[in-house]
């Protein structure tokens, strides 16, 4: 089932998809030059969000994390968590991504989410916090 919201030009502005199985919000619809229409849904993440995108965009070496701050890679480390949505536990992380505009706090667990890539960054990261 589909529901459309439209603006007052008679625009769609946001687009409903229920499957039954989960409800999926179009965050954003953009029509391009060849009249089709791109949409993106809020289930996706944004591999370009947070100080470190690279992250969860390619493999880190050690070159990228030589000269940071244990609490610099703490950051870049959650921040993988957190453009999945992880819900923090600690104080410090909640307070943290709850002041980044695009931290959207849905799961408490994104373990099944995160790809290789983000998955061996994770582990590297967590090699130089130590």
């Amino acid at each position: 089932m589909y529901s459309f919201i439209f603006n007052k030009s008679n625009k769609v502005v946001k687009i409903n998809i229920n499957d039954s199985k989960s409800l999926t919000t179009v965050d954003s619809i953009k029509q391009n030059d060849s009249s089709k229409i791109q949409i993106k849904s809020s289930n996706e993440i944004n591999n370009e969000s947070g100080l470190y995108p690279e992250g969860s965009n390619r493999y880190l070496s050690s070159s990228d994390l030589s000269g940071k701050s244990k609490y610099d890679l703490k950051i870049m480390r959650n921040e993988i968590f957190a453009r999945h949505g992880f819900i923090f536990q600690t104080n410090e992380m909640q307070d943290y991504f709850s002041k980044q505009s695009w931290y959207n706090p849905r799961y408490s667990d994104v373990n099944n989410m995160l790809t290789s890539i983000e998955k061996d960054n994770i582990a590297l990261i967590k090699k130089f916090e130590n």
